[in-house]
């Protein structure tokens, strides 16, 4: 693939996948604020009365928001990765879809809140970057990727059946 040559374009289920890491950004993004401020208002508060209205103390609470804002920071990053595509993208989808399993699984297991959400978002996104034209939208967009002889599928002088352009695996003569 020529290294100047623009990026094929991304394809649906790709897209898809961009819009649900937006949505869970943004969302994050307006649930972390809110929960800084509500850290901000209980820090005045004795020790006590935090742990017995929070279940945790403020450390407690400071190191879950941090985590937080963390994984947030990660989506971000992710999101702006899908963008450029390439194995190394998808690899990092993979992560945030196994982060995300395991902090439903975390939220079951703790009562802490309502994993399902959560659990259908990453099974969507795991499916959506499992088909055919993601799978070959990340392999041509690697910058590791050697174009096959001829071409690519949906532009002219791509190998037919019989391994040559306009070949149709008969071999009338």
């Amino acid at each position: 693939m020529n290294p100047y040559a623009p990026a094929p374009p991304m394809p649906g289920p790709l897209k898809a996948v961009r819009v649900i890491l937006i949505i869970r950004i943004v969302l994050a993004a307006v649930l972390y604020s809110l929960a800084l401020f509500g850290l901000l208002a209980v820090v005045s508060l004795p020790s006590a009365q935090v742990e017995a209205e929070m279940g945790m103390g403020v450390g407690g609470l400071t190191a879950i928001l941090l985590y937080g804002l963390a994984l947030t920071a990660f989506e971000v990053y992710v999101a702006i990765a899908l963008g450029k595509g390439g194995a190394r993208a998808r690899t990092l989808v993979l992560v945030v879809v196994a982060l995300g399993f395991a902090s439903a699984l975390l939220n079951l297991l703790t009562d802490s809140s309502n994993p399902a959400l959560g659990i259908v978002l990453m099974a969507v996104i795991l499916i959506l970057i499992r088909t055919e034209s993601a799978k070959e939208w990340f392999r041509v967009t690697d910058p590791g990727h050697q174009p096959l002889q001829g071409g690519h599928p949906g532009q002219g002088g791509y190998p037919g059946p019989g391994g040559h352009p306009g070949q149709t695996g008969s071999t009338g003569h």
